[in-house]
């Protein structure tokens, strides 16, 4: 069974907490949402212009 008056709170509280983050990020320099990844994407895939299995046979270590 749901308890009606504190999800209704819950609800309030989390609204009124929304609304002043919205009037913070209104006031000063707007958040950036954009993803940069922390990642040197020149090493992510291959650009070799190789053959995939020459490339992946020189990734693997010949013990």
């Amino acid at each position: 069974a749901w308890d009606s008056k504190e999800l209704k709170q819950r609800i309030v509280a989390d609204q009124n907490r929304r609304r002043l983050i919205q009037k913070s990020h209104q006031i000063g320099v707007p958040p950036v949402w954009d993803f940069q990844p922390y990642i040197d994407a020149s090493q992510q895939y291959v650009r070799s212009g190789q053959w995939t299995t020459e490339v992946e046979s020189k990734a693997f270590l010949n013990c």
